[in-house]
């Protein structure tokens, strides 16, 4: 299907607008002259409910002329190509189109053939933009994927313990993201015992249920400010919970992370355990709140699997009680 540009003209002499429109085969071109209107106002008017791509204008009209009515498209519109058409061969004229960013500025009287050239050159430069701006959106499409990509990268440094906690809040000012909150929660999931499932989807494809499962976490969390879901090494499943308050902090990623096991129990079938860490109030704490997942998930042991086990019931010392006195004997050393 030919693609056909709409095109405006704008001239006050009934005559010559008739002319203009009867002199070219729009369609053999790839136009399409929507409207044919007597002054600027009335191509205005017509502009705030129609899109058009070309507009030809006579520059000396009455009421609004044709720099005027260009002044007024280019405010919200720099896309169009705009085609000066006037008998009034003045300098000032031709320097003021130029600093519009007209198009073109033609003499009348211009003969079908001139006026046939310009608008094939206009319909060349409009199918160039549209392409341009094809591989522009392209590229802004590969480099928002890039960088939700570094983002969520980063962010799993922060929790793995990769990135120095003097370097957190520059790296989040690269990437123009904030994680800052009030509290964190970590939760984690994993599958239990994935030597002894046999071969189903799981020995089958690793990878491929892995990210399923990253997918149903994201759909279940859509639209939850409050909790960010990353992709874990090893299968695992990693959900960063954030909160203003610490009141029902606790109970609200509970029942998350409860649910998101049982969704996924429920379409695969498989044996699950994780882990939710107590809360912390700084992003360079994550590191603690990482190792106390993992250890309630090892304590899944003692308390058993397809269940949420929370840092709060395992008994003896946790990596936040590690934390404390690490901080503490920091203090002692600096004093």
């Amino acid at each position: 299907m030919v693609l056909r540009y709409k095109v405006l003209i704008v001239e006050d002499e009934v005559p010559v607008r008739s002319r203009i429109i009867d002199s070219v085969d729009w369609a053999v071109i790839g136009l399409e002259v929507v409207y044919g209107a007597g002054d600027g106002q009335e191509a205005l008017d017509f502009l705030e409910d129609n899109q058009v791509e070309l507009i030809l204008t006579d520059i000396y009209m009455p009421f609004i002329d044709g720099l005027e009515l260009a002044k007024r498209v280019r405010e919200s519109n720099r896309y169009c190509k705009i085609v000066f058409l006037t008998g009034y061969n003045e300098f000032d004229y031709a320097k003021e189109a130029i600093e519009l960013n007209a198009s073109k500025y033609l003499l009348k009287p211009i003969t079908k053939a001139e006026l046939s050239q310009v608008l094939i050159e206009m319909k060349d430069e409009l199918d160039q933009d549209i392409e341009a701006m094809k591989n522009l959106n392209k590229l802004e499409g590969e480099y928002e994927k890039s960088l939700i990509f570094l983002r969520d990268k980063l962010l799993f440094d922060i929790i793995a313990g990769f990135m120095p906690s003097n370097r957190i809040a520059q790296a989040c000012l690269n990437l123009n993201c904030d994680y800052t909150s009030n509290y964190y929660r970590l939760g984690i999931l994993e599958v239990c015992n994935k030597s002894s499932i046999g071969q189903d989807l799981w020995a089958e494809d690793y990878s491929l249920l892995h990210f399923a499962m990253f997918n149903i976490a994201k759909e279940l969390f859509v639209g939850d400010n409050e909790a960010k879901v990353l992709l874990g090494d090893q299968g695992k499943l990693f959900v960063l919970f954030t909160s203003a308050t610490s009141e029902n902090f606790e109970k609200s990623a509970y029942d998350c992370m409860s649910e998101l096991l049982n969704t996924i129990r429920h379409i695969y079938k498989m044996p699950l355990t994780a882990g939710l860490s107590s809360h912390y109030e700084k992003l360079s704490e994550l590191k603690y709140a990482y190792e106390e997942a993992m250890s309630a998930i090892d304590y899944s042991v003692i308390e058993g699997i397809n269940r949420v086990i929370v840092t709060a019931d395992i008994e003896g010392t946790t990596p936040m009680k590690h934390q404390k006195m690490d901080q503490a004997m920091a203090e002692i050393v600096a004093s």
